[in-house]
């Protein structure tokens, strides 16, 4: 089988290096050679019927059960045809670096004049992160599939043109996330901002545990020194409507407060998109500025919504729950509807 060891005449990412570098080190066991030139040749046939698309997955397998100076010549040639730029370059650049090693003076001319071409035609992508995102620990930047190291940040790296997804999360954060469209030959930059803290889950109130004296029992027997507790009398106020009302309002209170800032999100966000931010990215500091106080005041519209809705919702249950009593005094009962929060009044007083 000529193809795979002696295949300098076919020639065409950075990422698929990557992923295909841990193979080198491996020894190659029979049963894997042979499934590798197997697939090998069923890739070179697709090839040449132009099905380039279907060859490039075999050829990233064949390299990787058997890693072969010539598969990656092929497989460059094939990243190239299906318009994968960077994966092509990154491939050449790849073989050009082990035939050198090597000694295969011929296939690391061939493989490094094929990587020198495709330079021109290379789109980059420069990834900056904000200083306070960098130093969370666990931090998480991927593109596409593919776990980036800090090492990346800040520096111009070749990317395959179409659509391209940067995702950034860290434990007890809000993730990023932004979508690109790279074209051939473009430069562009992402800016990551510092990304704001999850609001915490609010706790759930426990209801408050009614104490019934028991006649059966006979005497109660106070602790010496503690002053006797005295249940509610049938006709006594309780506690829990005057904490209901307190939690409520603070609800209420919360609530606006998220209504200020979401309306203050919404505001800085059209002022940024009306400037030159364009799919999460700003061309402008300035723009990218706007763009982070949007972000920042949309994470305290959040947290003031959860910890208003869970008040308002706790208040209600505290009031409800209260024992009632048989004259009716004057009532406050709070209230939320899609359009206004509020306390509404009844009763005598």
């Amino acid at each position: 089988m000529l193809g795979r060891r002696f295949s300098g005449l076919f020639l065409s990412s950075l990422l698929a290096c990557t992923a295909l570098a841990p193979a080198a080190a491996a020894q190659s066991t029979a049963p894997q050679k042979v499934a590798a030139e197997a697939l090998f040749d069923d890739a070179i046939k697709l090839m040449k019927a132009g099905h380039h698309t279907e060859a490039c997955p075999k050829l990233e397998e064949s390299q990787r059960m058997d890693p072969g100076i010539g598969t990656l010549l092929y497989l460059g040639e094939c990243y190239e045809n299906v318009g994968r730029t960077a994966s092509a370059w990154a491939t050449f650049r790849e073989a050009a670096s082990r035939a050198g090693a090597e000694g295969q003076n011929e296939r690391l001319k061939n493989a490094t004049e094929r990587a020198s071409r495709l330079e021109p035609k290379l789109s980059y992508l420069t990834i900056q992160v904000a200083p306070e995102t960098r130093a969370l620990p666990g931090l998480s930047v991927k593109l596409g599939q593919t776990q980036l190291g800090s090492e990346f940040f800040g520096v111009a790296t070749p990317v395959d043109p179409g659509e391209s997804r940067v995702e950034v999360a860290a434990p007890g954060h809000a993730s990023f996330s932004a979508a690109l469209t790279v074209e051939a030959g473009g430069r562009y930059q992402l800016s990551v901002p510092a990304l704001g803290q999850q609001a915490p889950a609010p706790q759930p109130t426990p209801p408050a545990a009614a104490t019934t004296p028991d006649s059966a029992a006979g005497p109660s027997r106070a602790t010496p020194g503690a002053a006797p507790a005295s249940a509610p009398g049938p006709h006594g106020p309780s506690v829990l409507r005057p904490l209901g009302l307190v939690v409520g309002g603070v609800g209420i209170v919360a609530l606006g407060a998220g209504s200020y800032f979401g309306l203050r999100a919404m505001k800085k966000n059209d002022d940024a998109t009306s400037g030159t931010c364009r799919s999460g990215v700003c061309q402008e500091r300035v723009d990218y500025q706007t763009a982070q106080d949007a972000h920042s005041a949309a994470g305290l519209a959040n947290g003031f919504f959860i910890a208003g809705g869970a008040a308002l919702a706790a208040g209600a249950v505290l009031f409800l729950v209260a024992p009632s009593s048989s004259e009716q005094g004057a009532r406050f009962m709070p209230y939320a509807t899609a359009r206004e929060v509020g306390l509404s009044f009844g009763g005598q007083l």
